[in-house]
């Protein structure tokens, strides 16, 4: 077995937990219990490390997506007051923060949503007469 120095060691020991999805404190104990659930994943998981090499098993990348309200049609005489509704629904935020955010836009209503969250909020302000969309962020 090849000597992991400290660094190395502890991108193991995340790389372990990562995969086990273990929340174990101590390093000695994490990496005893991995040793002794499944050798062979302990064995290529110090070889990895040493060598540099990317884990396998790595979590995958979740996109993270942000709602930005745009403003509302002042054609329409409803849409100030439902784009208010629909922020204070989506946000909880009070009456004033939503009236302040409606008002002062283009803003962003809110961050790390999932993509079908993201759309399905923006939706909303765009049903009641708001222009709303989505950004990657």
């Amino acid at each position: 077995m090849p000597h992991l120095n400290h660094d190395e060691m502890d991108r193991l020991v995340d790389a372990l937990r990562a995969f086990h999805g273990m929340n174990a404190a101590d390093h000695t104990s994490a990496l005893l219990q991995v040793a002794k659930n499944d050798p062979m994943v302990f064995c290529d998981a110090i070889e990895d490390v040493h060598n540099s090499k990317p884990f396998v098993n790595q979590a995958p990348v979740v996109e993270m997506y942000k709602v930005l309200f745009h403003g509302y049609d002042a054609k329409v005489s409803y849409s100030k007051i439902s784009s208010i509704k629909v922020c204070r629904e989506v946000t909880g935020k009070s009456l004033y923060d939503a009236k302040a955010l409606v008002e002062s836009a283009p803003q962003t209503v809110a961050e790390l949503l999932s993509r079908e969250q993201a759309e399905e909020m923006a939706a909303k302000f765009n049903t009641v007469g708001g222009m709303a969309g989505i950004s990657k962020m």
